[in-house]
């Protein structure tokens, strides 16, 4: 029997070390500049899914007859006033909460305190004394405080305005996403070979059927939480039914923890007030997770990201870690590329053409030969 290796060119020892050692080198370069680059990363990945959640109207207003430019402009300002209106019509409401709020937290903490002293609980709180100036201050004759005040309000205003910068320019990039990004995908596709382009448009378009549901579908449910929430608590008489409406609304954006998390405050304040008051906030926002995920969840969103609880968990706290809250927000829509590039191309490619995993592939060749081997054995004999 010959052992001797098969016939053709041997690659040298030092020719295969220089190429891991330069594909390691390029890995661990590769997660430097990803790490430096992260802001810029999340704002082009917050662009991105921005510009493929709006392309379904622009192409829907194309196939109306719309031209592509006007079908874009119409749809971008129509986002952008519905921005404006919406936050001329809840913000001041919100905010008008949020320093009542603010004045009356020394109060709450002192109500704290007091509980927890009848249990034996000293909550120290050296601060709390400076948090009740800071929130009730008078301007004084000091010149550094003014001088202070004056820092405050710039580091606020250049904090604000380079808020409206980072979303002007998220919004820009995704209008030229959404302009080129066509002729982009149609150039990446002529790339592929011919048999993989049908494949690959589809998965594509399953992808941004994804994001287009989730972005709708996320925005819709926390309108209707957060207008829920607010009426419900002007019912009950709670205070600050603007302010715990809306973060009600923003918690439909963090995935599973969200609601948890916006019930947490309200049901905070409420206990400060009274234990009627408290059990029923308490039974209000369990009511209204129960209707969210029986009622809403399955006519608002249906089957437009169907991720399993564990995948949608994993890839909250990865994008929590890695990115902060604006990580936690993208970790759905994110996961939800991936389950399609696994479902769409990896299982598949695993599977091969005739749709039989590799394990079992190879199972199977080796059951052929056993069978050839004892059939040859069986002639030979």
């Amino acid at each position: 029997m010959d052992f001797a290796p098969p016939s053709g060119r041997t690659r040298s020892p030092w020719r295969l070390v220089l190429g891991g050692v330069f594909v390691v080198f390029g890995v661990v370069a590769a997660v430097y500049f990803a790490f430096r680059l992260r802001e810029v990363i999340t704002l082009g990945l917050v662009a991105l899914l921005l510009a493929v959640g709006l392309q379904g109207p622009v192409t829907r207003l194309h196939r109306l007859g719309v031209p592509r430019p006007l079908g874009l402009l119409i749809v971008y300002v129509g986002v952008v006033l519905g921005l404006v209106l919406a936050g001329w019509l809840l913000l001041p409401p919100v905010f008008h909460d949020l320093r009542d709020l603010a004045i009356q937290s020394p109060t709450y903490l002192q109500q704290a305190q007091e509980q927890l002293d009848r249990f034996g609980v000293k909550l120290d709180t050296p601060a709390l004394e400076q948090l009740e100036q800071r929130v009730l201050t008078e301007v004084t004759s000091d010149p550094g405080s003014y001088v202070g005040r004056a820092v405050s309000i710039l580091n606020f205003t250049f904090g604000v305005l380079g808020g409206l910068l980072t979303a002007l320019l998220v919004l820009v990039l995704s209008i030229f996403i959404v302009t080129e990004g066509p002729a982009f995908r149609a150039h990446l596709l002529s790339l592929l070979p011919p048999d993989k382009q049908a494949q690959w448009a589809a998965i594509t378009d399953r992808i941004a059927l994804k994001i287009q549901g989730w972005m709708i579908g996320t925005v819709l449910l926390g309108l209707s939480v957060g207008g829920i929430i607010v009426v419900s608590l002007l019912l009950l008489r709670m205070p600050y039914a603007f302010l715990l409406g809306f973060i009600a609304g923003l918690g439909e954006f963090i995935p599973m923890i969200g609601p948890i998390i916006s019930a947490v405050p309200a049901v905070t304040i409420a206990a400060f007030h009274s234990w009627g008051l408290f059990l029923l906030v308490l039974v209000l926002y369990i009511v209204v997770q129960q209707v969210e995920n029986y009622v809403l969840v399955p006519r608002i969103m249906g089957s437009a990201v169907d991720l399993p609880g564990l995948v949608v968990l994993v890839a909250f706290l990865l994008g929590s870690e890695l990115a902060g809250v604006l990580g936690a927000i993208l970790a759905t829509p994110l996961a939800a590329v991936v389950q399609v590039l696994w479902l769409d191309w990896a299982v598949p490619a695993i599977r091969g053409p005739d749709g039989v995993g590799a394990s079992q592939r190879a199972a199977g060749v080796t059951e052929k030969a056993e069978r050839t081997r004892a059939e040859t054995a069986a002639g030979q004999t």
